[in-house]
């Protein structure tokens, strides 16, 4: 089974690696930071794309994904808006790119859908509403928090995955 996935929010490509180190191909990485184009084309085997995730229009994804045989939209929307450290979430102006990837899901309509943030995320309406936009459309949805030393990360923190399937419910690992 051949998957073939775009990355939002790609930096400089962990998740772009991980995903081609377990077979998956990676099409292209969208970042709206330029200085992550040398080691994310250096360290993965795909193009990166100096576009922000908002001013995306489908139609630039559905050609790449033309010839995919299952499509897997993955990202990272950056943490910082939902961090226990933030004070002032409604100023900063990425707490919408949640949306945006919702939006793209919806747009795209790809087999299977990932992402990972901070655990706060759960507790906000914008992930509640991503979640319920993936619901809509047939996604089977599971969330939960990893913690990353648990599956042999050697960073001391936890993790908010998600992964919707347009197959059936997806569980995640055991640690």
């Amino acid at each position: 089974m051949s998957i073939s996935a775009i990355d939002l929010f790609c930096g400089v490509g962990g998740l772009t690696h991980g995903l081609q180190q377990s077979g998956v191909k990676v099409i292209a990485g969208y970042d709206i930071d330029e200085k992550c184009r040398l080691p994310y084309e250096s360290n993965n085997d795909s193009n990166f794309i100096n576009e922000s995730v908002s001013s995306i229009v489908a139609n630039q994804i559905s050609s790449d994904f033309l010839n995919a045989k299952i499509k897997l939209l993955a990202g990272c929307a950056p943490c910082q808006p939902f961090s226990n450290y933030t004070q002032a979430r409604s100023k900063d102006s990425r707490w919408s790119l949640l949306d945006e990837f919702g939006r793209l899901a919806t747009e795209l309509n790809p087999e299977l859908v990932t992402m990972e943030n901070v655990p706060e995320l759960h507790k906000h309406s914008v992930f509640l509403d991503f979640v319920s936009t993936l619901e809509s459309l047939g996604y089977y949805v599971t969330h939960s928090v990893a913690y990353c030393p648990d599956y042999g990360i050697p960073q001391s923190r936890k993790r908010l995955v998600l992964m919707a399937s347009k197959f059936g419910p997806i569980l995640p690992i055991k640690p």
